[in-house]
């Protein structure tokens, strides 16, 4: 008899999830996810050029240096 040796994790011991959509010129331009079952995020670039450095705080991110560090970080699903 073969026993599975992989044991899916508690619930707390798992990361957050998240979704970040990127929105350039009124349209979805990508889509990241770290996971299929996610919260999600949405960003506008366009906005983001207007606003300059005030857009990326509220929305979780120091900069848009940061923000483009996470999104690197995630997968990329549209």
């Amino acid at each position: 008899m073969h026993t599975n040796s992989l044991q899916p994790l508690p619930s707390t011991e798992l990361p957050p999830l998240q979704i970040v959509i990127c929105v350039e010129g009124g349209m979805v331009s990508a889509v990241y996810a770290s996971h299929p079952d996610c919260a999600v995020t949405v960003l506008d670039w366009d906005d983001a050029a207007c606003d300059g450095p005030d857009y990326f705080p509220p929305r979780g991110f120091a900069s848009r240096a940061a923000c483009e560090a996470h999104l690197r970080q995630l997968i990329l699903v549209g």
